[in-house]
């Protein structure tokens, strides 16, 4: 009988033991839970923006230089530039703004300047593919979808 009273007795100090280890545990997450309904607990920051890789991006009929400033844009018959960074969000996504201008073959006056629009140019990459449109911000005329590749050396066939 003396082992079963020796029993007894650690049974309830463990009981115990155990009681108490749960209270404070749940005075702790309740606390916690109290502090993250007031904004008191920190957060973890959203990751840093992935860049385009820099370099030339080719496809049909576009060419893409991307630098860590932005990028100029050239077509057969218009070039602009993007000048600012461009980054990706979490879905390797792009929209950025800069300018267009529409070129056109035979001759120039004298003195005419190019005249820029405002663009948009938004996209999605993916390893070394992209997807890019450019539409005038102005009038909402899309310019095109163009399918790009890194790396891709193009020919343009200039209106020039």
């Amino acid at each position: 009988m003396p082992g079963k009273i020796e029993g007894t007795s650690y049974y309830w100090r463990l009981r115990r033991v155990t009681r108490t280890a749960l209270s404070i545990a749940l005075g702790l997450l309740a606390t916690g839970a109290l502090a993250s309904s007031r904004g008191n607990v920190a957060t973890m920051p959203d990751p840093p923006a992935q860049s385009i890789q820099n370099g030339l991006w080719g496809g049909e009929r576009v060419r893409l230089t991307v630098t860590a400033d932005g990028a100029t844009v050239e077509y057969d018959c218009g070039h602009g530039r993007i000048e600012q960074p461009i980054s990706l969000d979490a879905q390797s996504r792009f929209e950025v703004s800069g300018w267009h201008v529409q070129e056109q073959g035979g001759a120039l006056r004298e003195g005419a300047a190019d005249r820029k629009l405002a663009a948009r140019y938004a996209g999605r990459v993916r390893n070394d593919h992209m997807t890019l449109t450019v539409e005038l911000t102005e009038s909402g005329t899309k310019l095109g979808t163009f399918s790009l590749e890194h790396g891709k050396a193009v020919r343009l066939v200039k209106c020039r």
